[in-house]
């Protein structure tokens, strides 16, 4: 995907995020009590269409005319939280193909970023490669949601990556273990990875006691690809295979089955929420889904 693709989905994602009907974060059950009657501590959640019984005074008329029915405001309790997004940068998840795993790990973060910023929620963020690339405290404005976005797309860049460190192709669980030790408060933490990584099981297990945590495990298809690399990390060599041939498909098949199968396992052990995304999928309604239904997808 070249540059100017990405900043046009990119834009995209901020065009969808500004529908008042577009709620992320809200739907994901935080725990905040919904009230139909704004009152001292409350403030405004989302739209939802009337029902019988509802205070008229709540419809929402620019809304309902827009949408040809009528809509009221829903109000919640207001509650302090941050949302804290840990990215994986590794040199795995810079795949080839029309979107590599790498993009939708951006978009995706675009979406939560923009939907933190319409909720009024402090966003914070983790890079991580082969070591901690960048480091963002949570914080509220649409100036540090574009840091960090920025800082995002400029990892997109080989010359901007950090070249691997030794064996480590990736230190996601150092990177669970710094973003304990840095959040203070209870947090939405997301982690957008391809989780091809090890140690980083027991590190999730012990996010998840204090913060609500969703893991979300971007894949691609090897289909198209003449070479995949693949690189043996206790022996450091490095091997290049032909995805097309139709043993190596099945292997690869087989072993892709484990590791979601392992990977959604460590998720339930933890109590973490999970959501497969593959590349090139339509990222908001993805994550629309994933957030309504509460659960693994």
């Amino acid at each position: 995907m070249t540059q100017e693709e990405l900043f046009s989905r990119i834009r995209a994602i901020r065009l969808a995020s500004s529908d008042p009907l577009f709620h992320l974060l809200s739907a994901s059950g935080r725990g905040e009590r919904a009230s139909f009657q704004k009152g001292q501590g409350l403030e405004f959640d989302q739209v939802r269409l009337y029902e019988a019984g509802d205070d008229v005074r709540l419809i929402d008329q620019n809304v309902s005319a827009r949408f040809g029915r009528p809509y009221i405001k829903v109000y919640r309790e207001e509650r302090d939280t941050n949302l804290f997004i840990i990215l994986d940068a590794s040199e795995s998840v810079f795949t080839a193909g029309e979107t590599s795993v790498y993009e939708q790990e951006l978009l995706a973060l675009a979406t939560l970023a923009f939907s933190a910023e319409k909720e009024r929620i402090a966003l914070g963020a983790l890079f991580f490669s082969s070591e901690i690339v960048r480091v963002f405290p949570p914080k509220l404005g649409s100036l540090h949601i574009m840091k960090i976005i920025g800082a995002a797309l400029d990892l997109q860049k080989a010359g901007n990556r950090p070249a691997a460190k030794g064996d480590n192709g990736s230190i996601l669980g150092e990177a669970l273990s710094r973003s304990r030790l840095l959040l203070k408060d209870s947090s939405q933490v997301v982690i957008l990875s391809d989780f091809y990584s090890l140690g980083w099981e027991n590190e999730l297990i012990k996010l998840g006691i204090n913060h609500e945590s969703r893991a979300i495990r971007v894949k691609s298809s090897i289909k198209g690809r003449q070479f995949l690399k693949i690189r043996d990390r206790e022996t450091g060599k490095t091997a290049f295979f032909r995805p097309k041939s139709k043993n190596f498909q099945k292997k690869w098949a087989d072993w892709e089955a484990d590791h979601a199968a392992y990977w959604e396992k460590v998720c339930k052990k933890a109590g973490t929420k999970g959501c497969e995304m593959p590349a090139g999928c339509n990222t908001v309604q993805t994550m629309q889904a994933f957030y309504q239904s509460g659960g693994s997808r």
